[in-house]
This record gives structure tokens, sequence and C-alpha cells, in this order.
């Protein structure tokens, strides 16, 4: 695995950067300690986390038939993955409902939502983002009715394997993340599939771990990332 060098960066964001490889196909996904907000907060070891239980949950959604550009990890904090051409857009999805979501749907904190709610997002850099409208997603020209509909077969199942997933580590799914690209005329899940991606409650206590709470709390969120990403890791 050491063999794959990183050649020229192709992107550099704030929590990931990609680079080319010697194989045109192929990418270096490297995932880094910074947490992405306006400060430029740090998360020791957060780089590690993300990519080792992003490695993980794709190989768990591949084991059940489920496309993802995994192919497998090139260190500590980076893997390879194939080169797909990227939808501009975030799919998110709803599996419980709490708080200001649960009093919007008009129903009890925590309801599971069956079958979940998903919701599609143009990906910008837009601060406020509006949910698009199935229609709209096609008119704009970002997905066929055809991908639009395997899309969210893709993401009712893997939110199924990934609930259960987490479910046997006492932790609840509630929303999850997905962008997909295109390649070889089928379509894959990209990005990451990670703690920056996935909201998680405590199954036992009901504890959030929505990041966006921790915004005035570095160290509790420093403490609680860490030791999430732990929890994740040793429980295999």
């Amino acid at each position: 695995m050491s063999s794959y060098k990183k050649k020229k960066k192709l992107f550099d964001g704030k929590t990931k950067a990609l680079y080319e490889t010697d194989n045109p196909e192929q990418l270096i996904l490297a995932f880094k300690d910074e947490f992405g907000g306006e400060s430029g907060e740090v998360i020791e070891k957060k780089g590690e986390i993300n990519n080792q239980v992003s490695a993980l949950l794709f190989r768990y959604l591949d084991g059940y038939h489920i496309p993802t550009h995994f192919i497998h990890e090139v260190g500590k904090d980076a893997m390879l993955v194939r080169q797909l051409n990227m939808i501009a857009l975030t799919v998110t999805a709803h599996y419980m409902a709490f708080g200001a979501h649960a009093r919007r749907l008009g129903v009890k904190d925590g309801a599971a939502l069956q079958p979940s709610i998903i919701e599609f997002y143009l990906k910008d850099e837009s601060p406020k983002k509006t949910a698009l409208d199935r229609k709209d997603v096609q008119s704009l020209g970002l997905l066929s009715a055809e991908e639009l509909h395997h899309i969210v077969r893709i993401v009712t199942k893997a939110g199924v394997l990934l609930q259960s997933f987490f479910s046997r580590r006492g932790l609840m799914l509630t929303s999850c993340k997905f962008e997909f690209g295109r390649y070889k005329n089928r379509l894959w899940i990209g990005d990451e599939l990670s703690l920056a991606t996935c909201t998680l409650r405590d199954a036992a206590t009901g504890e959030s771990f929505d990041w966006a709470d921790y915004r005035n709390n570095l160290a509790g969120l420093r403490k609680a990332y860490q030791a999430l990403g732990l929890r994740m890791l040793t429980r295999l």
C-alpha cells in the first residue's frame, strides 16, 4: 500500500485533499485534522479517525453490493479511491426526528421515520441550504429520472445497513449525508462516510453527537469526537 505516491494536488479543501496517482482512474483522498469551522479548529487525529471510519463503512457497504469509490487504505489518514465524475448534490437521509425537526414534522422526539426522509441539496458554498424538489433535480440536469430512482434505492438500502451497524455499537443513526459520482456508466457513493457525515446518538443515554452543538465548546468537541472514534474503531 505504501507504494502509492501522491502526485499533483487536484483539490485542497478545509477537511480533505485529493491527489493524482500514477493510475489516471484512481486518486488518493487524504483527510485533515482541521474541523472545517470558520476559526480553523484542529482536532488531533481527526484525519486518521475519519479515514479509518470511512474505510470501515465503505468496506461494510461493499460487502452488501453497494458500490462505493473506496479501493483500500494507503496510510492512517488517506485512502485510494476511484476517480468519479461527482454530481453537485448532497443527499441527506433522515432516519429519526429530534428537536426542531420533530416539531416541524409533528412527531414525538426520537420518532423513527419509516420510510426515511431523503432530501437533495445543491453542493455549493452557500451557508443557507434549501432542499430541492426531486423534479428540480431533474430539471437542473443533475440526474435523470432513472438515476434519481437508483440513488433513492441505494440510500434507502445503505440506511438500513448503517443503522444496523451503529446499533450493534450502542448508537442510533439519526441522519447521514451521501455524495454520488459516475464511473463507467454506474453511480457510486463517493466522498466520505464518517463521523463528519453521520449524526449519531448514544442509544443508552440519548447523548447527541451533532457536531453543530459543539460550536462554542472546542474542548468538548475534541473529547467527544475522539471518544466516539475510538468507540467505533474498537468495536469491530
